[in-house]
């Protein structure tokens, strides 16, 4: 990492030299042009990494797509802008301005050297004009979702799925991977059904262009039979009626009524948990008896539900609405031998068997999770 970024220190200095210009006149409202913001954003650039290559701890401590720029470095003209941070996105330079409901807005910074051309929706982000129109010193002004805690409503969702895509490219173990790739990377909240049968475990390697998120959505989900998409308050959904009728699953379970407030989703999912299995496994819910210990993340949001006359499906969805965790994943086993009460039996993705006492079971992941056992390696990549 190091490496490529000194690499790129000379010519940024280069470019800087050539943006910048004059920087000591008074810098008024009228004079911020797209011209000399870019070249203040060239100008911190160098800061960030001439301090980089002489050892600055503090700038050494940053790694990755989203690395925090400390103010000692930013060019006046970035703080005449009244700004809260800056931070590196895909080697472009965000200048946050303002952050309110969990949306970040500001100024989106283009520079020359980035492979990466901002396009709405990728990593929450939307811009105004939509992408780079104004050549190497285009200054977006953009919006972001930080953190997945604004929920999508379903006119979102679907503009979301809709949007034109230049390039993408994806290399997974398998096929419930690239599902949560191509969640991970377009930032859509997902809830999918699937049964663990071998045919699933192929690897997926595939590359678009001119695309949407929806269309490689369809055409990963369509090389397994029997699989649909559906959108619902918000959600994608990737199930399998064919395969799992109805009345034999758990997530079509109405549910009178379910509620917590301002409770970790850890524990209020680990309740929901109960409630089901007294219904699916009431025997097993007897021999259980109490919860297990659940450790508690310090920085999840806390929630609040109420709902009434819902299912299993749409509460799982109101988890990933209200919480940081995205992705909602149930496994059913290939053996289509049923619970007493008439229910497939479910696996859980960190154990090759089904676990009894795990009857039913689901999993919640962010969008930055990898998914368990081996789906350990992989190659993923918006450019």
């Amino acid at each position: 990492m190091f490496r490529r970024w000194a690499m790129m220190l000379g010519a940024m200095l280069l470019l800087s030299m050539l943006a910048i210009g004059q920087t000591s006149k008074t810098f008024t409202e009228e004079m911020r042009s797209s011209t000399e913001i870019a070249g203040a954003a060239f100008q911190t650039y160098t800061n960030f990494f001439r301090a980089r290559q002489a050892g600055d701890r503090e700038v050494l401590q940053g790694e990755g797509d989203e690395i925090e720029i400390p103010s000692k470095y930013w060019a006046d003209q970035i703080k005449a802008l009244k700004v809260l941070k800056v931070y590196i996105h895909r080697v472009n330079i965000v200048v946050v301005q303002r952050i309110q409901d969990g949306v970040e807005e500001g100024k989106y910074i283009y520079m020359p050297i980035s492979s990466y051309l901002p396009m709405n929706g990728v990593d929450g982000f939307e811009y105004t004009p939509n992408g780079v129109q104004d050549g190497v010193h285009s200054v977006l002004d953009y919006k972001r979702i930080k953190d997945g805690l604004i929920a999508l409503t379903p006119q979102d969702l679907c503009s979301k799925l809709n949007r034109r895509v230049q390039k993408y490219s994806l290399s997974a173990n398998n096929w419930l991977e690239a599902l949560t790739y191509v969640a991970a990377d377009f930032k859509i909240p997902m809830g999918i059904a699937w049964v663990d049968l071998p045919e699933t475990k192929i690897k997926i390697n595939r590359s678009w262009e001119n695309t949407t998120p929806r269309k490689i959505l369809d055409e990963i989900v369509s090389t397994q039979p029997g699989y649909e998409i559906g959108l619902r308050d918000g959600v994608l959904h990737v199930s399998a009626p064919t395969l799992i009728p109805d009345r034999q699953n758990f997530l079509k379970i109405k549910i009178p009524s379910f509620a917590v407030s301002q409770q970790p989703i850890e524990l209020a999912n680990n309740e929901f948990h109960r409630q089901i299995t007294k219904i699916v496994v009431p025997s097993l819910q007897r021999r259980l008896g109490g919860g297990a210990l659940t450790a508690v993340r310090g920085d999840e949001p806390k929630i609040d539900l109420d709902a009434e006359n819902g299912d299993v499906e749409g509460i799982l969805d109101a988890f990933i609405l209200r919480s940081t965790r995205k992705i909602w994943i149930v496994t059913f086993s290939a053996d289509t031998a049923l619970t007493d009460t008439g229910y497939r039996k479910t696996k859980s993705l960190y154990s090759p068997e089904a676990v009894p006492e795990n009857q039913p079971g689901w999993s919640l992941f962010y969008w930055s999770d990898a998914l368990p056992s081996e789906i350990n390696n992989y190659k993923r990549g918006l450019r």
